[in-house]
């Protein structure tokens, strides 16, 4: 797993408003700390939280979890009906697939400059991209996104919560590499202990809206294309907040098909 980096990154178009309070949810974010945490299934990957799931025939732990599974299955069974559905079992580990629904998604980037994210995620460069410190919770609770070719395969009977949580709501296709993205996941089912032992939160609960202090705030970059007065808008949400955040511009580099940011 890597080290998280310092600084985590969030892109945001200007012009979307939240539909509780009908103001601009950069706004909301900047004065409230508030960051919307959306499930699964109102992401834009069709695979997100969907491993097949099931148990490796020659796990150390799989005879145990079989015999579990098999008095879930059937509780008033016989002891020789068990052990004959339990050899079944065993010889054909099944392999589900079902989106896992009750969780809560936060995604940020290592990169404030990605042509791409700027373009998918921020407006079409009319938007911005907000900093923020990990040192503070909640943006300490992140985790790095892994890009595979293969599809993850959970081991429902020989693998730890913590590396069920990284192939469920961590992984992703290799096609995705350019997002740099980390997470922080949020389960509505949870078991407290657990958690705190992989670094989760148990004040997280499923997908919804938290928040987080105002200072974890610590930069503004505007997009190429931002309007003069939404950047002003932006400074003023800053300085009613009370916080101190650097600004940036994004320019295009003259010598190659790059970013750069030029303060403010």
């Amino acid at each position: 797993m890597k080290l998280i980096p310092p600084r985590l990154y969030r892109y945001r178009s200007l012009d979307s408003i939240d539909p509780v309070t009908k103001e601009p949810v950069v706004q909301r974010i900047i004065l409230h700390g508030e960051h919307y945490f959306p499930s699964p299934q109102q992401l834009n990957d069709p695979f997100e939280c969907r491993p097949l799931s099931g148990f490796s025939s020659k796990g150390a732990n799989t005879r145990a979890h079989i015999g579990e599974l098999v008095k879930k299955r059937v509780p008033g069974a016989k002891p020789a009906a068990r052990v004959q559905l339990a050899a079944q079992m065993a010889r054909m580990p099944p392999l589900q697939r079902g989106q896992l629904t009750e969780i809560g998604l936060l995604s940020l980037s290592e990169l404030p400059d990605s042509p791409l994210m700027w373009a998918h995620y921020a407006d079409m460069h009319r938007g911005v991209c907000l900093e923020f410190d990990t040192s503070k919770w909640l943006f300490q609770l992140a985790f790095d996104v892994r890009y595979q070719e293969q599809y993850p395969f959970v081991d429902t009977a020989n693998q730890d919560y913590s590396e069920m949580h990284r192939m469920v709501a961590c992984t992703k296709a290799t096609y995705w590499d350019y997002e740099k993205e980390w997470r922080i996941v949020s389960y509505a089912k949870n078991d407290g202990s657990v958690l705190a032992a992989m670094g989760l939160d148990v004040k997280l609960v499923g997908s919804g809206l938290y928040t987080a202090p105002v200072d974890t705030l610590t930069g503004v970059v505007f997009g190429l294309n931002c309007e003069d007065t939404k950047q002003s808008d932006v400074r003023a949400w800053v300085k009613d907040a009370g916080i101190t955040c650097t600004f940036h511009k994004v320019e295009l580099d003259d010598r190659q098909f790059k970013f750069k940011l030029v303060s403010c």
